[in-house]
C-alpha cells in the first residue's frame, strides 16, 4: 500500500511504500527514498506544487495536491537508468507523470526491485 502526505503550508509531498532508511537528492528539492536494501520505496518533493506543475504542464497544482485521494509509485529499470512513474488521483481527475532518471545505477548505493 502506498502512503502519501501533502503538507500544503510547507508545500511538501511525501510518497512511500515502506519504511525509509535514507534519501538521495536527484534534483533540487526532489528526493528518492530507499529502504534498508537500497530499493527505491518512495519520493519526497519539496516545493511540490511548483515542481509538479512544471513537469505536468500545469495540470498538477497546489489545489490538485490538496484534493488528492491516492497516489501510486512505480519504478521501472531501463539499461543504466530507471523511469519513475507517479499516478495522482483526485475526485476530479487523474494525472500521471513519468520521469527518466539517468546514471543512478552507476551509484552502488541504489538498486531497483
Amino acid at each position: 500500500m502506498v502512503k502519501f502526505d501533502y503538507d500544503s503550508e510547507q508545500d511538501i509531498l511525501n510518497i512511500n511504500k515502506s519504511q525509509i532508511k535514507e534519501s538521495i537528492e536527484l534534483i533540487d528539492g526532489f528526493y528518492i527514498d530507499l529502504d534498508s536494501k537500497k530499493k527505491i520505496v518512495g519520493v519526497e518533493i519539496l516545493f511540490a506544487s511548483k515542481i509538479l506543475s512544471e513537469i505536468s504542464s500545469g495540470k498538477i497544482n497546489k489545489q490538485f495536491l490538496e484534493d488528492l485521494n491516492s497516489v501510486n509509485i512505480d519504478v521501472l529499470k531501463y539499461k543504466n537508468s530507471f523511469i519513475l512513474k507517479l499516478l495522482f488521483v483526485s475526485d476530479k481527475s487523474k494525472q500521471a507523470i513519468s520521469m527518466p532518471v539517468y546514471d543512478l545505477f552507476a551509484n552502488p548505493n541504489c538498486v531497483v526491485a
